[in-house]
């Protein structure tokens, strides 16, 4: 079978890191993933690894950091004064933040650290700098119309 850009595919996968932590799965959900072959929203050696695979048939992947999210960026972690967090209430490291950056774009950010009056904010993407092993089964295909 081979499997085109565009095709719609449905797939259960877990993810884990080297340590074994699971970070995501629909095997546990129950809810397999739908994507497109191709499409900007998934990882592209996630997409390249289902359209070499045939239905029923599981894999195992492992994406690099430079292959999945990249590596962390340090001009992306910096501090911000207390009195400038634009969240109500108390935070606390690990929570989620919105931060709307000077270009008038909104970025989710995450608190890293605090330290009196100071807190340190990491804007990179939670798996950032993570290498990510994939456990895939491919349950189905449906070809891409003409329009897709």
């Amino acid at each position: 079978m081979t499997i085109k850009d565009g095709d719609r595919v449905k797939v259960h996968y877990e993810g884990t890191f080297e340590d074994g932590t699971i970070f995501d799965s629909t095997f546990r959900t129950g809810v397999p993933k739908e994507f497109n072959i191709g499409a900007s929203n998934i990882l592209p050696a996630f997409s390249e690894a289902v359209r070499n695979m045939e239905i029923g048939v599981e894999k195992t992947i492992t994406v690099e950091p430079s292959l999945g999210y990249g590596e962390i960026d340090p001009k992306r972690i910096f501090d911000i004064d207390l009195k400038d967090l634009p969240v109500e209430g108390s935070p606390t490291v690990g929570s989620q933040i919105q931060i709307q950056l000077k270009q008038g774009i909104a970025v989710t950010g995450r608190i890293k650290a605090i330290e009196g009056e100071r807190i340190t904010v990491d804007l990179n993407h939670l798996l950032a700098g993570k290498t990510l092993i994939y456990r895939i089964e491919l349950l189905e295909v449906k070809e891409a119309g003409p329009s897709e």
